[in-house]
Order: C-alpha cells, then sequence, then structure tokens
C-alpha cells in the first residue's frame, strides 16, 4: 500500500495509502516499525510538521490512527510501541487529539498518564510540553485554578530542562 503514496503526501487522498499499510502494519504487530517509519515520517510526526494536524487540521483521523497504537484501539491501555519515550508520546498526542475533538475527560487522564511517564523516565522538557497541553485543557473547561497549576508546573519543568 504505502509504496504508492508520496514520499511527502500533502494532502489526506496522499495519505490513503498510508493510512492503510499502518492499519495493517499494526494488526501484524509491527507497531514501531509502523511509528517510526510511515506515522512518525510521513503523517503526524516532527520530522514531517505534524502534518496530519497542523497543516490539515484532521485530529479525527489522527485519533483514528493513535488508536491503532493502543490493544484494541482502547486508550485506556498503554501503547504497543517499545521505547517508554514513544509510549509517553502517544499518550500525549491522544490526550491532545481527544482534546481537539470535544473529549475533555477522555484526554485528561491520558495527558496525566504522560506527564507521569515522562517524569518517571526523567524527560523533563516533554513533561513540560505535556503539562502545558493539559494546563489548556483546564482553561478551556473552566478549570482556571487547576489550570494555573498545570501552567506554573509547565514553567517549573521548562526551567529544570533549560527549554
Amino acid at each position: 500500500f504505502g509504496e504508492y503514496a508520496p514520499e511527502q503526501p500533502e494532502t489526506l487522498g496522499e495519505m490513503e495509502p498510508l493510512f492503510e499499510q499502518l492499519y495493517h502494519g499494526c494488526a501484524v504487530g509491527l507497531y514501531d516499525k509502523m511509528y517510526q517509519s510511515i506515522y512518525r515520517k510521513k503523517i503526524g510526526g516532527l520530522p514531517c510538521g505534524y502534518k496530519i494536524t497542523h497543516k490539515l487540521g484532521a485530529w479525527e483521523t489522527d485519533l483514528s490512527l493513535v488508536k491503532t497504537f493502543f490493544s484494541e484501539g482502547d486508550l485506556s491501555q498503554m501503547p504497543l510501541v517499545s521505547k517508554k519515550s514513544d509510549q509517553s508520546w502517544f499518550l500525549n498526542e491522544a490526550g491532545v487529539a481527544l482534546l481537539n475533538t470535544g473529549r475533555p475527560k477522555e484526554a485528561k487522564e491520558s495527558l496525566k498518564r504522560a506527564i507521569d511517564l515522562y517524569v518517571e523516565n526523567n524527560q523533563i522538557a516533554y513533561a513540560s510540553q505535556c503539562y502545558q497541553n493539559l494546563a489548556d485543557l483546564q482553561f478551556r473547561t473552566g478549570e482556571l485554578e487547576s489550570g494555573l497549576g498545570s501552567a506554573k508546573k509547565a514553567l517549573d519543568a521548562a526551567k529544570k530542562s533549560k527549554v
């Protein structure tokens, strides 16, 4: 499937073969390979500029793809990629996608789990970014005191990591 997609697809239509490759690859347990070579590089990671979300605004599609990396699409489980840093990333991405598709309660749980994992693995700069996402969620849902607390934690973590 993926061989028919452009090297750097620019539209959802051009990404369709990659979606199929990702779904099928994950179905046979190739989570790490699908994340690194397909999702991260061509669909939704930093190397491609977070194209699916930041350029195309396709949050529902992104959420569907992210769920593929969780057992039976259950976001309360740990992602099935092997590296802790990638697991944290998927929890954060799920949280942001849930928030941007109108599911803040589910998003909050995913973001909190991502923060815990980032802190546990001493990835303080990423924890700071995730605290920022949590603060955004809390401000959007009227939890101003909690949002302020999360924003302060984001700032503290950023200072510790010298971001």
